[in-house]
């Protein structure tokens, strides 16, 4: 844990060969990332990934593990990222206002302009034979 960085969360949701990914439409514009966010105060990393991809995705979650750790020296932000699958809800972008697009996107085709965040996680996953 990095001291005075913000903590947060990524959720990796990747299901019959896509991963769940989000387009910013606030800085940096034009970003996909997966669903992730700002812990609140007294909330686990686990419960802040389950509320990020609720209000983002309203889709419910189930965290199968942790899978690493992102930290962004340029934001100060510290990112626990979860591999976890979809288990309720039905997609939609429930933050229009945040994200032009929320969609699965097939990882053999994955968008040119993807977060560090996303591409660390993604580059886990395949060193672990995940994806």
């Amino acid at each position: 844990m990095v001291k005075n960085y913000k903590k947060g969360a990524a959720g990796f949701i990747i299901q019959n060969g896509s991963i769940l990914l989000t387009e910013r439409k606030t800085e940096p514009i034009g970003c996909w990332e997966v669903p992730a966010g700002k812990q609140e105060v007294g909330e686990t990393f686990e419960q802040t990934i389950k509320r990020e991809v609720k209000e983002e995705t309203n889709l419910d979650i189930e965290i199968l593990e942790e899978i690493g750790i992102n930290i962004n020296d340029e934001y100060k932000f510290e990112s626990h990222m979860f591999l976890a699958r979809v288990v309720g809800g039905e997609l939609k972008n429930t933050e229009p206002h945040a994200h032009a697009k929320v969609e699965f996107v097939s990882l053999k085709n994955l968008p040119e302009k993807l977060g560090p965040s996303t591409l660390k996680g993604l580059a886990i996953l395949s060193s672990r034979g995940l994806i």
